[in-house]
């Protein structure tokens, strides 16, 4: 049986939203590939699916031409002799199914329109991806430092949120500093004295670690001086946050994890090649511990912002590859304005 216009036309779209995907991905797959070669490529893929479904639906609307000639040609006279006293029945039988036809519900048109809402996002943040891999393969071809392609990308990613990179020590706190950064003001803007040190963080990270050494200790990156996790996990995790709070132990992930759930905040962390990552604070005890002696002077900084408001928000900070020759470091993405 062929394929009806309606099919055809929903197998249309479904194509056009897997070519964006496959031109993001070339984007990115080819990002030293000069500009003007990536768009012509882009433009050659655009246009060869164009091609085809327009040949498909001129296909379709010439099959259905001689179809109609066929059943015009085999009408019967006695058909042909009642045409004239028949002619306002189609017009009639229209008008009753279009009468028998239920108006659309109000919940059928408000999902109609939440779906075309979110129809219109993927399609703003397939386009918003897709530029920004283009820029980064502009910043490729014009050379410079993988720090600072690496640094103009994020920025670029960053200014749609209102933020910049905010640079943070590198003295093996970075990941701390910059949390410490975020709580202090307004997503990280200049805020008031005091708030949340690098050590208040450190006991706030390892009084969490210890808590739910079970669940979070897998995640942790283990030496040998810790002990062996699979044999005596309280120990080992005990002893890695020994020298989480009493050394410059270079903090990570599953340091800013366990920050989040403490304190209730989410964490979302910033890189320059993909997506943000967001460390959910719901993944914990929903803040319950950011009272208490673990929280240490980071819940009261978390609150004494002028900025109320921005107290409960996410804490947003940097992740770099390139930023050290050393190895990787963090910065804050504090808000420009």
């Amino acid at each position: 049986m062929p394929e009806s216009l309606g099919k055809m036309k929903h197998r249309h779209k479904q194509e056009l939203k897997a070519l964006e995907a496959q031109k993001a991905a070339f984007a990115k797959k080819n990002k030293s590939m000069p500009k003007k070669e990536v768009r012509a490529e882009l433009a050659r893929m655009e246009a060869e699916l164009s091609e085809r479904h327009e040949k498909e639906l001129a296909s379709l609307g010439d099959a259905a031409e001689p179809a109609a000639a066929a059943a015009a040609d085999g009408a019967s006279p006695a058909a042909s002799g009642h045409a004239a006293g028949a002619a306002g029945a189609p017009a009639a039988a229209a008008a009753a199914d279009s009468e028998a036809e239920p108006e659309p519900s109000a919940l059928a048109r408000k999902r109609n329109k939440a779906a075309a809402r979110r129809a219109k996002k993927e399609e703003q943040a397939r386009e918003r991806e897709l530029e920004i891999q283009r820029y980064a393969a502009e910043l490729e071809a014009a050379g410079g430092s993988r720090r600072d392609r690496e640094m103009r990308a994020l920025n670029l990613r960053l200014s749609e949120l209102g933020r910049a990179v905010k640079v943070m020590p590198a003295d093996g706190s970075c990941m701390f500093h910059a949390l410490a950064d975020q709580l202090r003001g307004a997503g990280g803007s200049e805020g008031p004295e005091g708030g949340a040190s690098v050590s208040d963080l450190r006991e706030t990270a390892a009084a969490h670690l210890e808590r739910h050494a079970e669940r979070l200790g897998p995640f942790l990156p283990f030496e040998d001086a810790d002990g062996d996790f699979a044999t005596d996990p309280s120990q080992a995790v005990a002893r890695y946050c020994s020298r989480l709070r009493n050394t410059a132990l270079w903090g990570g992930q599953p340091e800013a994890r366990a920050i989040a759930e403490a304190l209730g905040r989410d964490v979302v962390i910033h890189r320059a090649d993909s997506s943000p990552t967001v460390l959910s604070a719901a993944d914990g005890d929903g803040g319950a511990e950011a009272g208490g002696a673990e929280a240490g002077g980071a819940e009261a900084a978390a609150a004494s912002g002028e900025d109320e408001a921005a107290a409960g928000g996410a804490l947003h900070i940097t992740f770099h590859l390139h930023f050290l020759s050393t190895g990787e470091h963090y910065n804050s993405a504090a808000l420009t304005a």
